[in-house]
């Protein structure tokens, strides 16, 4: 395992992590329109969208690096 050293104390350092969040925000989108009877997309586009989002979820996840450590360190200003 590595440390990568950012400044950053978030997520924002690594890509992947913060492309999976977004996946996250386009199935939360589906859901809603399941939970709250807004009836905007078809079944079969529901069903498309639910598939290609959990394919790139595993390819991302699968991606991602996991020999690696994040430390955040102060800005040297």
């Amino acid at each position: 395992m590595f440390t990568i050293k950012t400044e950053e104390d978030g997520w924002a350092c690594n890509r992947g992590v913060k492309h999976l969040a977004s996946l996250l925000d386009d199935l939360d989108a589906l859901r809603y329109e399941i939970n709250n009877c807004v009836r905007q997309s078809s079944v079969e586009k529901i069903a498309y969208e639910f598939a290609e989002i959990g394919r790139d979820l595993v390819r991302i996840s699968d991606a991602l690096d996991t020999n690696v450590q994040y430390e955040t360190i102060q800005s040297e200003d």
